[in-house]
């Protein structure tokens, strides 16, 4: 609700940092447009609905205070706010409350519509992701196993005759671990160009297909076709990928495997269902697809048609989410997205409403709203707003670990039920913050990896970089940060100094807070660190740097 007339969406935990809500303002604003008369044509009448309008503005004026506290303190707020109803003040929206059910619905209905129509929150997408988590306990004590089930007959001969490959059998051996060589495997006979294809196919068989079943996230009957369908858009974004130096197919094979790897973590383990794992996979299957070889930055200053598309506003990442569904939407064959159900119910009937059977819920907004959110978030604009709300969240889950958790929302009351929309959209935002973060991390791992690899991908980012400032040079532009290839040439070690200090370093170190398991990743950007400083110390040149590479 926000400082705009507008409204902007209700600050999660992590975006308070930067402004907080006026609650007084809030109140105020809200009060005019109910004396405005926009809610007589929502609702039948003036009188009989005035009451819901009021506890709408009392529980959406809550929310914002909800959100100020953050996830981890909002329960012990709510627990406050249950006592509230045996106060001495009386409150519309807890005199309501006591009216039963079916005004309590009303309420709900109500609300909602003030929640899509004034904010950005995404009721749908939270009840998805709701609904999906429901089988996050299951997924995680059920480690992934290989699985015999067939795809497409074409696909399978192509596919298994690549995991029998020798070479490849070498390689994949380091599959879901930071020595990954995804450029070696890329470039594998028996991989035929097709690494996101070859490597999906295989995280699909070892247990992700099974999960999504298990789940109902999929319906048993049309297992088979999703399992198709997905596979061949793979195949369908392997092929959209340019044979630029840095942002190919292999770039975006080693995020996928460097997810799978994060994943693979005790913490992410019990924070991400099965279907969650699926968005993962697809979203650093498409996260570059398409790109040209050039950044924002000169997509903007060339008034590129995909800026002029975009208006200068995150211009490739706008451009690989809309290619990317696309040509998921262009053939059935590649369109898994329709097979996700709209109608998911973990459970048939939902604790605590008196048996009434729930509408199930749409996992393919969920899937789409993660989707376009992780996406985005690569973005290097969005950096330091990544590093502040990840530095956020680790100070919450460090409090967290610290037992400084407030306890649980009270049980069995429509005050529960009701103020579960504000959780559930604190839930939703939580978890993308974290797919976010991450993919964003792997998008940005190289100075992290193993030397050699480390070495290679270094090489291959500065080669892409210095084209584009070629290109600038040639047609008579600034030439951008880091895409001038005189002075690159002469300073590579010291701006991969640079890059680990001021943006990976402070962005891995609370990542490793909140997963333990990534100090591995850090420990090894520091064996990095230390290499590049002694070739600045040691003035060491660029050719002598690289000499090893093939």
């Amino acid at each position: 609700l926000g400082r705009e007339e507008s409204a902007s969406a209700l600050p999660s935990r992590a975006s308070t940092a930067s402004h907080e809500s006026d609650l007084g303002s809030l109140e105020l604003r809200l009060r005019a447009l109910l004396s405005g008369g926009w809610w007589a044509v929502v609702c039948a009448g003036p009188q009989k609905f005035q009451k819901e309008l009021e506890a709408c503005l009392e529980l959406a004026r809550e929310d914002v205070e909800l959100s100020r506290l953050g996830s981890r303190r909002s329960s012990a707020f709510l627990e406050r706010r249950s006592r509230a109803t045996s106060a001495a003040r009386p409150s519309h929206a807890y005199l309501f409350l006591e009216e039963g059910e079916e005004m309590a619905k009303k309420l709900t209905d109500c609300r909602r519509w003030l929640m899509q129509t004034f904010t950005a929150a995404d009721e749908s997408a939270a009840e998805g992701h709701e609904a999906a988590s429901a089988g996050r306990e299951w997924y995680a004590e059920h480690p992934p196993v290989q699985a015999a089930r067939r795809t497409s007959q074409d696909i399978d001969d192509s596919m298994w005759a690549m995991i029998r490959d020798p070479e490849a059998a070498r390689l994949l051996e380091r599959s879901g671990s930071p020595g990954f060589d995804a450029l070696a495997f890329s470039a594998l006979p028996s991989v035929l160009g097709k690494p996101l294809q070859c490597l999906g196919y295989r995280i699909i068989k070892e247990g992700l297909l099974e999960a999504l079943s298990n789940q109902g996230i999929v319906k048993k009957a049309l297992e088979h076709k999703f399992d198709s369908c997905l596979v061949r858009f793979l195949g369908a974004t392997d092929a959209l990928y340019s044979s630029v130096p840095y942002h190919n197919s292999a770039h975006a094979a080693d995020v996928m495997m460097t997810m799978e790897w994060i994943l693979k973590s005790a913490y992410m383990r019990a924070q991400v269902s099965a279907l969650d794992h699926l968005m993962v996979m697809v979203a650093a299957a498409i996260h570059d697809v398409g790109h040209p070889g050039r950044n924002n930055l000169f997509l903007i200053k060339t008034m590129h048609p995909l800026a002029i598309n975009y208006n200068d506003k995150s211009v490739l990442e706008n451009m690989h989410l809309a290619k990317s569904f696309e040509v998921m939407r262009q053939e059935n064959e590649t369109n898994w997205f329709r097979l996700l159900r709209r109608d998911h119910r973990p459970n048939d009937f939902d604790e605590g409403d008196s048996g009434h059977l729930q509408p199930g819920q749409d996992l393919q907004q969920y899937m789409r709203r993660g989707l376009i959110d992780m996406v985005l978030a690569t973005d290097m604009a969005r950096h330091a707003d990544h590093v502040r709300k990840l530095e956020l969240y680790a100070e919450d889950i460090r409090e967290e670990r610290e037992g400084e958790f407030l306890g649980e929302l009270p049980k069995s009351s429509v005050l529960q039920r009701l103020s579960k929309h504000s959780l559930r959209q604190e839930a939703l935002e939580n978890k993308l913050l974290l797919l976010e973060s991450t993919l964003h991390a792997a998008d940005l791992s190289n100075p992290s990896r193993p030397h050699p690899i480390m070495l290679q991908w270094t090489a291959r980012v500065l080669e892409e970089f210095w084209l584009q400032g070629d290109e600038e040079r040639s047609l008579g532009l600034e030439i951008s940060p880091m895409c001038d290839r005189e002075v690159g040439n002469k300073s590579v070690a010291k701006g991969q100094i640079g890059f680990i200090d001021f943006v990976i370093k402070p962005f891995y170190s609370p990542l490793a807070e909140i997963i333990p398991e990534m100090g591995e990743a850090v420990d090894e950007l520091a064996k990095n660190r230390t290499f590049w400083a002694q070739m600045e110390e040691n003035k060491v040149l660029m050719e002598d740097i690289f000499a090893s590479l093939p």
